[in-house]
């Protein structure tokens, strides 16, 4: 009868427990007889939540599986992409009280276009699951991940509502971090939640707690969450979340970004309840937005569009060439984590010197070339930080005077510049680039360790509540070492500094809560040492059994940048100043300086002249004389040399401050590895001499008497690369560097020199066994 009636069906309403085949066969049956559309085959649950409801309910949840045998066009249950807009719902649901909401009008948004089944296919990449007992068509699924590369669409809005919502409400903003971590998990979940069974899976973790999990079988049960829909239709809430981001729903609302919800509410109290009634407002009052809120409203519409990889390197290239060639650049943000888009565009500098001047210099430069169009924050610098940063917008087509190639770059884009010193770098890293949650939650467990980790470094902190309640740093300590010798040169070893594994920035993502991070940290802790020392090679042996050598690392292709960027250093010295107890001297002076390469070779070896009066050679350690000193360079030809060999490499040395320190020379921390602090380098009983650490995992024994600075080189620069794998997983580096060169031949031969004075010694055996009586019967410093 519903098909012979002169109205068009709609919908074909089934209980689930008749049997399918009878159904499809009866329409199959009747197949020529329909009028237009293909009708929906439904369940009586739409029809029961329907009358419920008082309208009609997206029918697409509640849609029978049609089987391979139906009908072409009455498979195509899927809604084309084109008939919606980004932010609307895929169905809309239709009012009863409404004349165009019965099957007779030819507007009913529930009716579907004809379309072969055969024409709705996976894009190229999507993998259909296997065939399995779904709520909603197979068809939905192609759609959905061809159109958005969502496989959730409908519960990512319904959650995105809820999320609106509460970002408006200034009493609840845990529930609003709450869903905004759910709709970034349902944004890239690789399958489409079926069933509560589906929340099971690793990917969907987040989706697990009680109130989450809840709103998701709702959603499965009735198609809606209801109370997303009764936000939905909150005049307040929606006017206040459209004031917020100025009507723009793609914005990220960072800071700077749009308005408060106190002040969105302040303004629609004040009858300020649309987009068009704050326009009006704001020409009849200009000072009604700040300076921040004018240049977002001004720019509302370009600063929402997503800015494609290829411009982002573009707009990195141009900043670039406003700090000095030193600096190293680099985008973080979602771009160093592989989007194919970005909303913004975050540039990190690291350089030396004043950040705040140079933030200053470089943000003149770039807005007289016409390059920066508008200043959301003109602070240079920040209070207490070592750190220049500059806020704003900018347009590339505003240099198609000198470049016409950027010609077609039109629209003001978003860019954040923060200029930090070489040793933060990788604190900043860590901080822009791995996504606000996984921020939140590495931050929170650092916080439960003790500890306060920033942008700034990572700090011993002692956290409280203040007179509201709140949770606060009651007291902050000076700024950790890092205890790798390291100097925080890589992410690593912040992660190794919180006893968690590096994850990678592609692994931090979906599901790192700080339950996870917690859950990294147990496991990392029962694993044996030996494991972190990741080392291959052989043919290394110890001097006896009970030691364990850590052999070399094999050459791989990862060793090409350090054959060009680590070179190792030692230097001698002896004592001048004020000689306090007739030993020692106040003050060291360089005597000695070696530097040798990453094979070993060496590349500099030259004794040093010292102006002043040498008041204590330490013969005993330095096996140096007046004579060795005579034959020396002045120290400033041997400084030249060193630091040209030194200056933007990895360095490697046992202690090497001090060596630093007398060749007033202040390389980086993040290129400095000081062998006598790497925790994989230590053992049980065994101090952090270079003598032992040799001894122990290289099974080479040195200072055997008088040291040799070139050997004591070789033997940090061995014991680097025992370890280096987990101390430098990637390059520090960021300069491209050739070869080093060695010196000349007579400014590599201060061995040579040595040996071949100390044949001529022999002249005082008596005098040396007197004091070596002495020596026996001493202590301290005295022995």
């Amino acid at each position: 009868e519903v098909l012979a009636a002169p109205v068009q069906a709609t919908h074909v309403v089934a209980a689930e427990t008749v049997a399918r085949d009878r159904v499809e066969s009866l329409l199959q049956q009747h197949a020529c007889d329909l009028k237009g559309e293909a009708p929906l085959l439904v369940t009586c649950a739409w029809l029961v939540e329907s009358l419920a409801a008082g309208k009609f309910l997206d029918a697409l949840p509640f849609a029978l599986r049609a089987t391979s045998k139906s009908p072409d066009r009455l498979a195509a249950t899927a809604l084309p992409a084109s008939e919606t807009t980004a932010g609307e719902k895929r169905v809309q649901s239709t009012d009863f009280s409404k004349p165009e909401a019965h099957g007779s009008s030819t507007n009913s948004p529930l009716k579907r276009p004809r379309s072969s089944a055969s024409a709705v296919s996976p894009p190229q990449g999507i993998v259909e699951p296997a065939a399995r007992a779904l709520t909603r068509s197979d068809a939905l699924d192609v759609e959905l991940s061809g159109t958005s590369g969502c496989l959730n669409t409908e519960l990512l809005a319904e959650f995105e509502a809820l999320r609106t919502h509460y970002s408006a409400q200034r009493t609840e903003q845990w529930r609003e971090r709450q869903y905004r971590k759910v709709v970034a998990t349902l944004r890239s979940l690789p399958f489409r939640i079926a069933n509560l069974e589906d929340l099971g899976r690793p990917e969907a973790s987040i989706l697990t707690g009680s109130h989450t999990r809840a709103r998701v079988e709702e959603f499965l049960r009735r198609g809606s969450i209801q109370l997303a829909q009764h936000l939905q239709n909150d005049p307040r809430a929606n006017a206040i979340a459209d004031l917020m981001n100025f009507g723009v729903h793609a914005g990220k609302g960072k800071y700077g970004s749009y308005v408060g919800a106190a002040t969105a509410e302040k303004w629609y109290d004040s009858g300020i309840t649309s987009l068009e009634e704050l326009a009006r407002r704001i020409e009849m009052e200009p000072g009604l937005l700040t300076h921040n809120q004018r240049v977002m409203w001004d720019f509302r519409q370009d600063f929402s569009v997503r800015v494609p990889r290829s411009e982002v390197e573009i707009i990195a290239d141009v900043v670039r060439t406003a700090f000095p060639a030193d600096a190293s650049l680099e985008v973080c943000g979602s771009y160093c984590r592989g989007a194919a888009d970005c909303g913004d565009i975050d540039v990190l500098v690291c350089a030396r010197g004043d950040q705040s001047r140079l933030t200053a210099e470089a943000a003149e430069q770039l807005t007289k070339s016409g390059f920066l169009t508008s200043t959301l924050r003109d602070a240079h610098h920040i209070s207490g930080t070592h750190i220049g940063q500059w806020m704003g917008g900018c347009c590339l087509a505003s240099l198609a005077h000198r470049r016409p190639e950027l010609g077609a770059y039109t629209l003001h884009r978003r860019l954040d510049i923060k200029v930090y010193p070489p040793k933060l770098r990788a604190f900043a890293q860590l901080y822009f680039g791995s996504g606000e949650e996984f921020n939140r939650s590495i931050r929170l467990f650092a916080t439960r360790l003790g500890f306060s980790l920033s942008d700034q470094g990572i700090r011993k902190a002692t956290r409280g509540k203040n007179d509201r309640g709140d949770s606060v740093v009651m007291w902050e300590g000076q700024p950790q070492e890092d205890p790798s010798g390291c100097a925080w040169a890589t992410e690593a070893s912040i992660f190794q500094f919180l006893g968690l594994p590096f994850i990678a920035l592609e692994a931090r993502g979906l599901g790192v809560t700080v339950a996870r991070l917690e859950e990294l940290a147990k496991l990392q802790a029962k694993r044996p040492p030996e494991e972190e020392c990741a080392v291959v090679a052989a043919g290394s042996s110890s001097s006896s059994s009970s030691t364990t050598a850590l052999p070399m690392a094999a050459p791989s292709s990862s060793n090409c940048w350090r054959s060009r960027g680590v070179v190792a250093l030692d230097c001698e010295f002896v004592g001048v100043g004020r000689n306090t107890g007739g030993i020692g001297g106040d003050r060291n002076a360089l005597a000695r300086v070696s530097v040798v390469s990453y094979s070993g070779s060496v590349l500099l070896d030259t004794l040093v002249q010292v102006d002043e009066e040498v008041v204590d050679f330490r013969i005993h350690i330095t096996g140096l004389t007046q004579a060795h000193l005579d034959q020396g360079v002045p120290f400033a030809e041997a400084r030249e040399l060193a630091v040209g060999l030194l200056e933007g490499r990895v360095v490697i040395g046992h202690s090497p401050t001090h060596d630093f320190k007398v060749l007033s020379f202040s390389p980086p921390g993040q290129l400095v590895r000081d062998t006598s602090s790497c925790p994989q380098l230590r053992a049980p009983g065994l101090g952090r001499s270079l003598r032992a650490l040799s001894e122990h995992h290289l099974g080479l024994k040195i200072q055997d008497g008088a040291h040799c600075s070139v050997e004591d080189a070789r033997a940090a620069l061995w014991l680097y690369r025992s370890v280096q794998d987990i101390w430098d997983p990637c390059c520090p580096i960021t300069s491209t560097l050739s070869e080093p060169i060695p010196a000349a031949p007579h400014l590599r031969e201060a061995a040579g020199i040595l040996s071949a004075v100390c044949t001529e010694a022999g002249a005082n055996e008596d005098l040396a066994a007197h004091f070596d009586r002495c020596a026996s019967s001493s202590h301290g410093y005295a022995k």
